[in-house]
């Protein structure tokens, strides 16, 4: 498909809006024509870096969406329960929609109510959402009309943890992940709590008893294997901008790590964007691309794998644009760094 696409994007003004901008202005085959924002002005006004770039204005979003009805495809950047307001009026039309939310990323609609504490007003809609992990799902992506773009802990847990669950033969597999995000993974929320000043020269775990991506880590994970799945999942916030490290540990006694390893080769050496290295890696060598970076080690009967990503790029609006890339036919790669 060589036409250009239109592009629209709710949600102008967060860290992942920036990173979308940014991105889709460097795509050969789309025209952003319409960016929607509680601020209103320019993209310029929002964020200067694109001031240049992407010479548009933005939009409050109404009700009759005319603003969006001249687009192929739509970018949802917003928090939750936005786009399951907004979403359905597009896709009736026609429109395909890419959330970046978490409003479509559960299935099932009482477990999503379960964890965001109200009703889900667009169940059919969830029920046909494609989940965005191109790594598993790529042949679903291609077709879809909805793609539910994966948090950035799941997308890192999960790429991390798919192929030890695909070769578990036991009748449990438990899994305990410790995993640490950039302060922008809490987005422009204005809480104190996630400014600089407060995480600078501190570290802290937080939902320890149930972060709201659990609930999407252990359904997918049940897409790989027959076994019972037990997660452990404790969050942190470190003092950095950026990054997602996860550490996951499980107890294989009797398979010798180079094993282990050559499962991950297998699983991921057509994958444009997962490496499987031989040293520890770090978020530093992963920021401002693509890339997911994992590491194998065995630690007595424990295996531990280790998982880092930008969590605004693959965990966020590079993840967003390699579906997009998977839907029209182009590279995966394709304005993307790698």
């Amino acid at each position: 498909m060589n036409s250009t696409l239109n592009i629209g994007i709710v949600g102008g003004r967060g860290y992942i809006a920036i990173e979308l901008l940014r991105l889709l202005n460097q795509h050969p085959h789309i025209t952003v024509r319409t960016v929607i924002s509680r601020q209103t002005g320019t993209v310029g006004d929002l964020h200067d870096s694109l001031r240049h770039c992407v010479p548009i204005a933005s939009l409050p979003l109404s009700q009759d969406y005319a603003q969006l009805i001249d687009c192929q495809i739509v970018f949802f950047a917003t928090p939750s329960s936005i786009a399951m307001q907004h979403a359905p009026a597009l896709l009736e039309a026609g429109i395909k929609v890419i959330d970046l939310s978490a409003d479509f990323r559960l299935a099932d609609p009482a477990e999503w109510e379960r964890w965001y504490g109200k009703a889900h007003t667009a169940p059919q809609w969830q029920r046909a959402a494609v989940y965005g992990l191109p790594e598993i799902n790529r042949g679903a992506i291609k077709d879809a009309q909805l793609i539910a773009c994966p948090g950035c802990y799941p997308t890192a847990i999960i790429i991390g943890s798919a192929p030890l669950l695909q070769h578990t033969t036991q009748s449990r597999a438990s899994l305990m992940v410790n995993a640490v995000s950039g302060i922008s993974g809490a987005g422009r929320s204005g809480d104190p709590v996630h400014s600089f000043v407060e995480c600078a020269e501190s570290f802290r775990a937080y939902a320890p008893t149930g972060h709201r991506h659990h609930a999407e880590i252990i359904q997918t994970m049940r897409q790989f294997t027959s076994s019972e799945v037990q997660l452990t999942f404790v969050p942190y916030l470190a003092p950095m901008r950026r990054g997602i490290h996860a550490t996951i540990t499980t107890a294989l006694p009797h398979i010798h790590q180079d094993d282990i390893r050559q499962w991950y080769l297998d699983a991921y050496h057509h994958e444009p964007f997962i490496t499987t290295t031989d040293h520890c890696p770090s978020v530093a060598e992963v920021v401002g691309s693509n890339r997911c970076h994992l590491s194998i080690y065995r630690s007595n009967d424990n295996i531990i794998i280790f998982s880092v990503l930008d969590n605004l790029i693959k965990g966020a609006a590079g993840q967003a644009l390699q579906n997009m890339n998977i839907m029209y036919g182009w590279p995966e790669t394709l304005s993307i760094s790698q």
